[in-house]
């Protein structure tokens, strides 16, 4: 609860575009300096073509983040919408825990780097009510990694230190725990560019199986006590000349009971001048906008989440921008 109260309050500061602009079924983040994958081409292919294949989806929509080029807004907005994301052991992987509903995580990592000792996100999703879905996968053979050891120690260069030092790193097989983030042996082996082998493709099928299986026995009512609703459908929200603000949305998709359903919404100006919480069991709201939002044309941000009353269970917050009509 401690998590998902600082992310309502974060995103609530941290406004995006329209999620219908830049919106992906998968998502995969690719590194152009370090810690690249180095067939990034073949990567795509393996998850498209297995997504296609568990989730009998015709045409899956993949978009190849490219960190460099990409603000942190559009990061956020990418991957809070997407529902596979996969990308190399980094910091932009915290970026899932703003997940809307269900997403699943594969995070990769170089030879000889040990999810259990450094991955952030898998303690995450052990969480109560995480929403992430996680799976780790590991290069086990150490041909498929190119190092850099001319490189910045800060990023994995170890020419700096004797022969021995050296050597002793290159041979090392299993990094132990160590403290992040100046352990030579460690950022060696972190900032690994990686061959990702076909031995990904079985492992990937495997971990996507597993998800769909436990998926249909949830919505089977299986584990009815661990079912969340999904997001509101086709909300809208209009500002009027007459200074009324319409808003209106239609039930979650996975749920047929909608009198077990209740709306959390909450509407802010821009400038903080008008702010509303409602708790509501209709699928519209009508608000008179007070005098003291002078602007022709007010510039209002939207939350809306559904409380499902069988469980208490409570989506993530849908976030929209009002238009002037």
């Amino acid at each position: 609860m401690i998590l998902k109260g600082f992310l309502i309050s974060l995103k609530k500061k941290v406004i995006v575009g329209d999620p219908t602009d830049n919106k992906a079924d998968i998502v995969i983040i690719s590194r152009k300096k370090t810690r690249r994958i180095l067939n990034i081409g073949r990567v795509v292919k393996i998850v498209t073509d297995t997504y296609k294949t568990i989730f009998a989806v015709n045409d899956p929509k993949v978009v190849v983040l490219d960190l460099g080029s990409s603000t942190a807004p559009k990061v956020l907005e990418l991957i809070s919408n997407c529902k596979l994301l996969i990308g190399i052991h980094g910091a932009e992987m915290i970026f899932s825990i703003f997940s809307k509903s269900e997403l699943i995580v594969v995070e990769l990592f170089p030879f000889g780097i040990q999810p259990e000792y450094v991955s952030f996100l898998k303690p995450i999703s052990e969480l109560q009510n995480s929403q992430l879905i996680y799976f780790s996968w590991k290069n086990k053979n150490k041909n498929n990694s190119v190092a850099h050891p001319d490189a910045h120690p800060l990023f994995g260069g170890i020419n700096h230190l004797n022969e021995n030092a050296q050597r002793q790193i290159k041979n090392t097989q299993v990094v132990p725990p160590v403290e992040c983030c100046n352990n030579p042996i460690y950022m060696y082996h972190m900032y690994q560019d990686t061959l990702v082998d076909e031995e990904f493709q079985e492992f990937l099928q495997s971990s996507l199986h597993q998800f769909n299986t436990a998926k249909r026995k949830s919505l089977s009512g299986v584990t009815e006590q661990w079912f969340y609703p999904h997001l509101p459908e086709n909300v809208t929200c209009e500002f009027h000349s007459n200074r009324q603000l319409l808003i209106s949305w239609m039930h979650p998709f996975n749920i047929n009971d909608t009198k077990e359903l209740e709306y959390r919404v909450f509407i802010q100006d821009e400038k903080k001048q008008y702010v509303k919480n409602i708790l509501t069991n209709y699928l519209n709201l009508t608000l008179d906008i007070p005098g003291q939002v002078t602007e022709i044309c007010p510039t209002f941000h939207l939350w809306i989440s559904v409380v499902y009353l069988t469980n208490m269970s409570e989506s993530t917050d849908s976030i929209f921008k009002c238009v002037c009509i």
